[in-house]
């Protein structure tokens, strides 16, 4: 799938970090920098120490942008290597990955990326201007989906689509993590694979190969211990607690005091309602 590298100015690669890169990706290689006035790229190199004179005569400490081919389309030969003119001289590109909406347009002498390149260079007339548009970069982000995509200009500006797909380190962003040793890649995925096993194991879940998954069994819990959270708490304002009604005090009639009978119920009618 290629590895794109964008390395910075005073940053230099060691042999064996571009032989890392070669050995999985060995189908051709190419850079690309700026001189202030142009872009100059140099491509078309099919072997590694091809490759490593042209990297150490064009200035190791310049600030670049790297490309190492393997094929998806398009033959194996130097026009098919990266970066490709956008418009000459002035923009360029590299690419890591298939944009599908293309591979029917694809031929031996002219891969995705040489068709995409081309295209954008006819559809925008000022593509160095296009891409300060987050509307445009976002289209063409959508446009080449898990691809990534890196431009320069003439000053050395370079723009990077899908930048969240790759990975900074050490100040250089990659493409992917084909820059890594074969063993440092085992080791990351080694602990990759305990992190998710010790997530698992804490799940219940049960993931030994070849049995169907069984998760943890459901635990029961007491409905009045079950409490919605917080943001499904109703909007409206709770309603306030009435008051209790105050208690009447106490008070003893005595018959002797009511000469006739319905004098008495008069009274404790009076009473009532107040």
């Amino acid at each position: 799938m290629c590895i794109i590298a964008v390395k910075p100015e005073k940053v230099e690669f060691t042999k064996q970090q571009c032989k890392t890169m070669w050995k999985e990706n060995p189908h051709g290689a190419g850079f690309m920098f700026a001189t202030g006035k142009k872009v100059e790229i140099v491509k078309g190199l099919m072997t590694f120490e091809e490759f490593w004179n042209a990297y150490r005569e064009a200035g190791p400490l310049r600030k670049m942008v790297l490309h190492f081919r393997i094929k998806t389309h398009g033959d194996v030969n130097p026009e098919n290597t990266h970066p490709f003119w956008v418009v000459k001289n002035k923009f360029a590109l590299a690419h890591n990955g298939i944009i599908r909406p293309l591979i029917n347009e694809t031929s031996a002498m002219e891969s995705d990326t040489a068709v995409f390149a081309r295209k954008l260079g006819e559809h925008y007339g000022d593509p160095i201007d296009a891409l300060t548009s987050p509307f445009i970069r976002e289209t063409l982000e959508a446009y080449i989906g898990y691809s990534k995509v890196v431009f320069m200009n003439a000053r050395g500006e370079t723009t990077i689509l899908n930048e969240q797909m790759g990975t900074w380190h050490k100040n250089v962003w990659y493409s992917n993590n084909s820059f890594k040793e074969e063993k440092q890649r085992i080791t990351s995925t080694a602990a990759f694979k305990s992190e998710l096993d010790a997530i698992l194991k804490n799940s219940g879940a049960s993931v030994t190969p070849g049995e169907s998954y069984k998760p943890r069994p459901p635990i029961t819990v007491p409905s009045k211990l079950i409490q919605a959270p917080e943001h499904f708490a109703p909007t409206e304002k709770p309603a306030k607690a009435s008051k209790p009604k105050s208690q009447k005090p106490t008070t003893v009639f005595h018959a002797d005091d009511f000469t006739e009978d319905h004098e008495l119920a008069e009274a404790m009618q009076r009473w009532e309602s107040n």
